[in-house]
């Protein structure tokens, strides 16, 4: 007898994260259950921007280029998981 395991994963949601999420999920063991954050940290210090853009880029060509930017599990997104 086959039994699935459950796997709770608290994340915030970019390129890299969906990416792992979907090489989970493709498991045929697992029950999968993302929690999305959506409150964004703001730093004391100056964000390089461009440097920010430039790594979704990066990440979205490495990560995406042959993987579909789809989830099919239960998917919750939340302001802050700490709360």
């Amino acid at each position: 007898m086959e039994y699935k395991k459950n796997i709770i994963i608290f994340t915030t949601d970019t390129f890299h994260h969906r990416y792992l999420i979907q090489k989970i999920n493709n498991l045929k063991f697992i029950n999968l259950i993302v929690i999305f954050e959506t409150s964004v940290v703001k730093t004391s210090y100056k964000n390089f921007i461009l440097e920010k853009k430039n790594e979704k880029d990066f990440e979205r060509k490495m990560f995406f280029s042959k993987v579909l930017y789809k989830l099919n599990n239960k998917i919750y997104f939340v302001k802050n998981i700490n709360v």
